[in-house]
């Protein structure tokens, strides 16, 4: 009998990987957030390049990622976001 990947995950009591790394990454980045402005995670996170970039420069890059990921999850500005992410921490 095959079973199809849902009731895999079903039986194991699992999510789908993705989910879950979309998870811990939104978990790291209300904790970078949460930081102090001086610190590098912080510093490198809201950092945004100035001027064009090098044509063989990846155009998707771990900021557009990060902003894509902000959006499904439903904050509409990165203010909310960090407003949630000490909302959470106090």
């Amino acid at each position: 009998m095959r079973a199809i990947n849902k009731e895999v995950r079903q039986r194991a009591r699992t999510c789908i990987i993705s989910k879950k790394i979309s998870r811990w990454m939104w978990c790291w980045i209300e904790h970078v957030l949460h930081m102090d402005h001086q610190q590098n995670p912080h510093i490198a996170l809201t950092w945004a390049p100035e001027g064009k970039r090098s044509s063989s420069w990846p155009r998707e890059t771990s900021r557009k990622t990060v902003e894509g990921e902000r959006q499904k999850i439903g904050f509409a500005t990165w203010n909310k976001a960090v407003a949630t992410a000490r909302d959470k921490a106090d």
